[in-house]
């Protein structure tokens, strides 16, 4: 290269090919899906629901030809919920799916035996899913690391509620009957 030519223009990257949305959030929306085929018709109401959540999920994250392809397929042909479920590993997105799927399951106004099954049997295995055990230790922890904000609070509780409220002092009252010291006199 002579010191004429200039070099070569910086081109910005090619644009992102869409990678569409995590597996996992995928098949969570697959299986709310499931949910509306619950009771044999998916009713216009829960299309209508679906449908918009699919256009922003496709706005925001660019689902691939392949998951909108897949996601409008099971509108029309019922899949099976074990299958798709096992698929769903992230934690958030199984509460997800009990919060979705009780939002679809209302969205005709009314809860089939079928779709009431289906949302308790998601509950229970959510509900076995939680280590009771690790979440004890877990907010044992957050209160150790946070003792001096903690102290802090319960020391400003207790200057507010001297001299001030008669109903702040009654409730103290009946608390402390019921072994619960939340001021700390």
């Amino acid at each position: 290269m002579n010191s004429t030519d200039s070099p070569p223009p910086i081109m910005p990257p090619p644009p992102a090919v869409a990678e569409g949305i995590s597996p996992s959030l995928y098949n969570m929306w697959r299986c709310v899906i499931c949910i509306a085929h619950a009771d044999g018709i998916i009713q216009p109401e829960e299309r209508a629901y679906l449908e918009h959540i699919f256009a922003n999920l496709d706005r925001t994250y660019g689902l691939t030809p392949t998951q909108k392809m897949t996601l409008a397929a099971d509108l029309e042909i019922p899949q099976n919920l074990a299958d798709l479920l096992a698929k769903v590993t992230e934690p958030e997105y199984r509460g997800m799916l009990i919060h979705f799927g009780t939002i679809l399951a209302n969205a005709d106004g009314i809860i089939t035996e079928d779709e009431e099954q289906i949302l308790n049997m998601l509950h229970a295995q959510q509900m076995d899913s939680i280590d009771a055990e690790k979440l004890r230790e877990d907010i044992r922890k957050d209160m150790e690391e946070h003792r001096a904000e903690l102290d802090a609070e319960v020391a400003e509780m207790r200057a507010e509620a001297r001299g001030k409220s008669p109903v702040l002092k009654s409730l103290d009252r009946m608390l402390k009957k019921l072994g619960i010291d939340m001021i700390g006199h």
